[in-house]
């Protein structure tokens, strides 16, 4: 599958264990031409002058699933920022139903 970067910076982050939100796709952390990890300021507001602080990093090794709309992690573990709101369990069932 192609995607451009422009493509992947729309998708929302979620967390596959407990369907949390963790922010939009910001930015790349590239190594030697290959994507280490994806970057993230967390949730907050759409406008970019209010970001603050240091974006966080998702390894490219926890990714999951490159949805249409969003990007699935594979749990929270050892992540270094807590998410902000909770979506409903069925969405972490559903994606489970995805990869058996």
């Amino acid at each position: 599958m192609e995607l451009t970067f422009s493509q992947l910076k729309k998708r929302e982050l979620i967390c596959m264990d407990t369907g949390d939100r963790l922010g939009m796709v910001d930015d790349l952390l590239l190594e030697d031409n290959c994507v280490k990890a994806l970057l993230t300021y967390g949730t907050r507001p759409r406008l970019l002058f209010f970001r603050s602080g240091k974006p966080k990093q998702i390894p490219w090794e926890r990714i999951r699933l490159l949805g249409k709309d969003f990007v699935v992690v594979d749990s929270m573990e050892d992540l270094p920022f807590e998410p902000s709101r909770s979506r409903k369990k069925k969405f972490s069932s559903l994606v489970e139903q995805l990869f058996q």
